[in-house]
């Protein structure tokens, strides 16, 4: 379906309303967050992606007897200014990708924390998406 779409929507205008966010940034050149019936946010994709993008990094430690409270003690790490946690995986949103990438290593080592997975990106749609609603 989303290959149609990539296609229909090089000749005419696509009206495209999902939930999947990862989808729309597939598909879509301009967004329209709604929330409670009303606009939220809106614009460009690109434009929204360069003024709401932030830094964040992904971490998946093993599970161990000191993982869990390694993850709740990044709340206090000086460059991570938001925390998202699940089950198996922390979400951090922060201030200095070089800094953070740097100390967050150093600091699972130092705590014999093994980690799975250390992602670094930037937010994606859905984040931000989430980060409007909940402002309501």
């Amino acid at each position: 379906m989303l290959n149609l779409l990539q296609d229909i929507r090089k000749n005419t205008t696509v009206l495209f309303s999902t939930h999947v966010l990862h989808d729309a940034e597939e598909i879509c050149d301009d967004i329209i967050l709604i929330r409670d019936g009303h606009i939220a946010m809106q614009g460009g994709l690109d434009d929204i992606r360069r003024s709401y993008s932030e830094p964040i990094i992904t971490i998946r430690p093993e599970r161990s007897e000191g993982s869990q409270a390694w993850m709740d003690s990044l709340i206090h790490k000086e460059y991570v200014t938001d925390v998202q946690q699940g089950r198996d995986e922390i979400k951090l949103t922060v201030s200095n990708m070089d800094q953070a990438q740097v100390g967050l290593l150093e600091d699972a080592l130092l705590h014999h924390v093994k980690l799975r997975t250390f992602e670094a990106g930037s937010s994606t749609l859905e984040d931000l998406y989430l980060k409007v609603v909940q402002e309501a």
